[in-house]
């Protein structure tokens, strides 16, 4: 009995001591393979630039097929990216945090086991001057849709595509470039006099970047709107996705009285 226990004892110290070793293994080598830029362009789909600042990327190119990205700031959590015919595909899977910054209160990222079923899933998908994403957001208590949408991003425009809850489309590439496609045959929130998104419609904001913000800037017929977050060493690779931009934060600004002033 007592060798039975002393066996059992060294059996646990032996997988412990194993284990320790291929994390440290796994740990030391992640990266190998990998090159060093300071952030990642998804329009271009490569890195770019010498490392001066962080956060940084890391990237790894395999057969002109797949693309692996690490960020610094979340060593462990890998992205990656597939070529299929002529575009690429991704889905990222995220948790956010809530941050006040130079620009004001917005959700940031936060490193997640990519096995996460509470993280919110992006499916990207990603020409030369066009990326598409798509997200369907569910209750956690009750499995329902809560909202589906889309974000068509252009380098100098994002345009919003609420859709309608009760038609679920699926998250393959075939049922999210059809919609895209035709998104402006929903209405334009821009002719409306209130910003909300209560059933199927688009928005269209143009994107300007200073030496250390974003702005989305909407500038409809009553409204103007304007969202904006703190750019970090990665750049435009480093902003949060457009619906975790903190609404309450939005400036409202009715351009009638300002007209009339």
């Amino acid at each position: 009995m007592k060798k039975a226990v002393k066996y059992a004892i060294i059996l646990v110290i032996f997988v412990g001591v194993a284990f320790i070793v291929t994390h440290k293994y796994q740990e030391q080598h992640r990266y190998d393979g990998y090159k060093r830029y300071q952030t990642f362009d998804e329009f271009q789909m490569k890195g770019v630039g010498e490392p001066t600042d962080t956060p940084f990327v890391y990237v790894k190119t395999i057969d002109s097929t797949k693309i692996l990205v690490y960020r610094s700031d979340f060593p462990k959590q890998r992205l990656e990216y597939n070529k299929i015919n002529n575009h690429w595909e991704s889905t990222i899977k995220w948790k956010w945090k809530t941050i006040t910054d130079s620009v004001g209160e917005n959700q940031y990222p936060r490193e997640i086991d990519n096995q996460d079923k509470e993280a919110d899933t992006y499916y990207k998908f990603l020409f030369s001057d066009t990326i598409v994403e798509f997200i369907h957001s569910t209750c956690s208590g009750c499995g329902e849709t809560m909202s589906q949408r889309l974000y068509i991003k252009t380098k100098k425009q994002i345009t919003l595509v609420e859709l309608d809850n009760g038609n679920y489309i699926n998250n393959d590439y075939f049922n999210v470039v059809r919609v895209a496609r035709n998104y402006d045959t929903l209405r334009n929130i821009a002719n409306e006099r209130r910003f909300y998104f209560g059933k199927p419609g688009y928005l269209t904001f143009n994107t300007t970047v200073t030496e250390d913000s974003l702005f989305y800037i909407h500038e409809g017929k009553y409204e103007k709107l304007i969202l904006s977050c703190h750019l970090n060493g990665l750049g435009l690779f480093g902003v949060p996705e457009f619906d975790k931009l903190n609404y309450a934060k939005i400036v409202k600004e009715t351009l009638e009285s300002k007209n009339q002033q």
